[in-house]
């Protein structure tokens, strides 16, 4: 099960990439990556769009139970794919990124992707 953090929610004195949230479009990256243009030390995420829903067909993320039992699951095949299409980076690539920066850029593309909702 994967939380999103409150936005604006104050930062401990040492964070991880799913700490906290100040900027949903935006994940500075712990270790940077090689992408296809070079060393890429943040991601930038884009707002969604129709062509996004329609390819994808369903969001990486179902919710389950009811009240205190309510819980969050996550597809991270699915969460690949919406990564990829918000980033303009491959799976490939996606797939280098380190445990903290794949969780934080899951984090933030459930995050963007309700508030659509």
């Amino acid at each position: 099960m994967l939380t999103v953090p409150k936005v604006g929610a104050s930062a401990p004195a040492t964070t991880t990439a799913v700490d906290v949230i100040t900027d949903p479009y935006t994940l500075a990256l712990t270790s940077p990556v090689t992408t296809h243009g070079g060393v890429v030390h943040e991601l930038k995420l884009r707002e969604p769009i129709a062509a996004d829903y329609i390819a994808l067909q369903r969001v990486p993320f179902d919710v389950r139970g009811d009240g205190d039992n309510r819980r969050s699951v996550v597809h991270f095949d699915l969460a690949a794919k919406w990564a990829s299409r918000l980033t303009g980076h491959d799976e490939i690539v996606l797939g280098t990124l380190s445990r903290n920066d794949w969780l934080g850029l899951v984090t933030r593309v459930n995050s963007i992707l309700m508030q659509a909702e």
